[in-house]
């Protein structure tokens, strides 16, 4: 998957590039004497090197003559740097990769191919804070409790706090509540407002990761593909307690939150199971890793999509 976005990277620099080139002929046929002016300046600096100008000469020549291209521009409509490549991404100057790590832009385009095949955005273009209808939601307390109106408005804010302060503070949230009770819509608006602020974010259902966990043990999943599991800006984990329990699931799992731990990158976990269930489901080593990092947001109430089925 990863050679084929790389590719595809590859191939729009290079649209981008001839885009350019093209621009730039029809810039310089259109305007002769700026080609002229470009010619002077190569002359000058071979002047320069041949020590026939001073270093104050050739600069006070070419001085003039940018200033001379700069009006010919000016008097034609075009602005003052058509002439100049810019680069798609101005960080890694479209190499997709800075200091030798997988530049934002490359990584942005590999997360948005596998958005499409996730089916997120599709997703997150019905579940938002724009379509959130709070009045879904029960207004029936029950034992003293919050209504499950209250809790989701509560839970609600909780997300917009960890959206609004995630650049400043590293935040691990824990969704825990039953079937319905609108853990994975919630997930899908905080997964919509932070992809807007160009952030970086995966989406997996439990069951989809410890299939990826599989397919990167077997070597499926080359090195680049890997590492944006442990260092994209969010890592969203839905429906933790659904994959199949094994020996391999659980030590993949523990490396994954251990190292993101490590790194201060942020996740958001879903679960429909009880804070009780988690501890009989998952070794010691994940159980604390979760309970002493993440902040918990309970939700209650009756299984919405149920409700709606019915209405």
């Amino acid at each position: 998957m990863f050679s084929d976005i790389k590719r595809k990277y590859d191939a729009r620099v290079a649209t981008h590039l001839k885009n350019y080139q093209n621009n730039k002929r029809a810039v310089l046929e259109e305007i002769p004497s700026i080609q002229h002016d470009l010619s002077e300046i190569n002359s000058v600096w071979i002047e320069s090197l041949a020590g026939k100008i001073t270093e104050t000469q050739r600069e006070k020549r070419i001085i003039a003559l940018r200033q001379n291209i700069s009006d010919h521009l000016a008097d034609n409509g075009y602005d003052e740097n058509v002439l100049s490549y810019q680069p798609l991404c101005p960080i890694c100057e479209d190499k997709g990769y800075k200091d030798g790590k997988m530049c934002v832009c490359l990584e942005q385009m590999f997360i948005d191919e596998y958005h499409k095949q996730s089916n997120l955005q599709h997703m997150i273009a019905q579940e938002n804070f724009d379509t959130f209808d709070e009045s879904l939601f029960s207004d029936e307390k029950k034992n003293g409790n919050k209504s499950p109106k209250e809790n989701i408005l509560v839970a609600k804010e909780a997300c917009l706090s960890f959206i609004e302060e995630f650049d400043s503070i590293i935040r691990n949230i824990l969704f825990v509540g039953g079937v319905g009770t609108g853990k994975t819509f919630l997930t899908h608006c905080v997964a919509k407002e932070l992809l807007e602020r160009c952030k970086t974010v995966m989406y997996f259902t439990a069951y989809d990761l410890v299939e990826k966990f599989t397919e990167i043990s077997l070597g499926q999943v080359d090195r680049d593909s890997k590492e944006l599991l442990w260092n994209c800006d969010l890592l969203i984990i839905d429906d933790l307690g659904c994959e199949r329990q094994t020996v391999f699931s659980q030590n993949s799992l523990f490396n994954l939150l251990n190292e993101r731990l490590v790194r201060n990158k942020s996740m958001l976990i879903s679960t429909n199971l009880s804070v009780k269930e988690l501890q009989q489901t998952y070794n010691e080593r994940i159980f604390s890793r979760v309970m002493g990092n993440f902040i918990g947001i309970r939700f209650i109430g009756d299984d919405l999509r149920i409700k709606t089925k019915r209405s």
